[in-house]
């Protein structure tokens, strides 16, 4: 049996959210409770321990809380004083694993998918690219199609997003982990988004610096699918990115959505001030949006009653 570890990190503002993604994967994911699934954080109440537990069912579940001392006063898009974004590097310090997959908490699995491939593939790492589908504009659905792709071992050549990986043995040696805690300290601390600015070169380090010393899957969009709206749209300032067109020619093809940015269904108010990132911007949008009407399911499904604390759910009370 592959050794395999599902691993993704949570705050008290995020338990809903964590817990919701790790109903869905449970949900979707053949034998994923006969894995082990592993929550960092730094600060979490034992009534959000308590809500993801639930979640996770039968799945050997353990919360962890790592020593971050190397990133200390580094910047963060939640400023110096927050380091959870840092909490996903703990992924590639997994060393009894023979996969890691490391997964965002703003996130919804809807369809399943092989999470061994990397594994078996014999690759390093599996990531999805940042710029994707939509990416152009609102409403926009220029590159769709490529949602359609298989996962294939391809030259690392544009940036990565850090909501999804999947890592391979010959990156879990600890090496890898011991040169991003470098990286970080002699590079990327100045960065507000250096958790993912930091695995990006690594990345380029080993397709170059090193001697095309990588071997890296390519998943496709629908693995860590963004642009599906939630957002006020301007078509003339080209203000928002792809929308629900978009999702609905891609939907058979999407893995796991990605609530990035201010589109936290879970959120219980609008958003204030820009380290504010778990809120949202517009009630109606989300409101309209299918990936947040099915969070909502997803969440009902699991606890048995809507997510009460949303403002999305206020807003639907007050009407229905």
């Amino acid at each position: 049996m592959i050794k395999t570890l599902f691993c993704i990190s949570a705050s008290d503002s995020f338990a809903h959210g964590c817990a919701v993604m790790v109903f869905s994967l449970r949900k979707h994911l053949k034998d994923f409770e006969q894995h082990t699934l592993k929550v960092y954080y730094t600060n979490l109440s034992e009534e959000s321990k308590k809500i993801i537990r639930y979640a996770a069912g039968s799945i050997k579940l353990e919360f962890v809380k790592p020593d971050l001392d190397y990133c200390n006063n580094a910047k963060t898009i939640y400023g110096k004083s927050n380091r959870d974004v840092y909490l996903c590097l703990e992924s590639f310090n997994e060393k009894e694993y023979d996969t890691v997959i490391c997964v965002d908490s703003d996130m919804l699995c809807i369809n399943s998918f092989d999470y061994h491939l990397v594994h078996k593939k014999n690759a390093d790492l599996g990531a999805v690219y940042t710029v994707q589908a939509g990416h152009e504009g609102p409403n926009n659905t220029k590159g769709w199609e490529k949602t359609k792709n298989e996962p294939d071992i391809a030259p690392y050549v544009e940036k990565i997003n850090g909501g999804f990986w999947i890592i391979g043995k010959k990156w879990l040696t600890g090496e890898i982990y011991k040169e991003m805690k470098k990286v970080v300290k002699d590079e990327t601390h100045d960065i507000s988004g250096a958790d993912q600015e930091t695995v990006n070169r690594m990345l380029r380090r080993y397709q170059t610096v090193y001697s095309d010393n990588l071997t890296y899957l390519s998943f496709p969009y629908g693995y860590n699918f963004k642009n599906w709206g939630g957002v006020k749209i301007n078509i003339k300032e080209k203000i928002g990115r792809g929308g629900e067109n978009l999702f609905q020619k891609c939907k058979e093809h999407i893995k796991i959505i990605h609530f990035s940015g201010r589109r936290k269904p879970w959120a219980n108010h609008l958003a204030g001030p820009p380290k504010d990132v778990c809120s949202l911007t517009s009630t109606i949008d989300m409101e309209m949006s299918t990936p947040v009407q099915m969070w909502h399911q997803y969440y009902k499904e699991c606890f048995g009653e809507r997510c009460h604390d949303s403002i999305i759910i206020k807003e639907w009370s007050k009407r229905f």
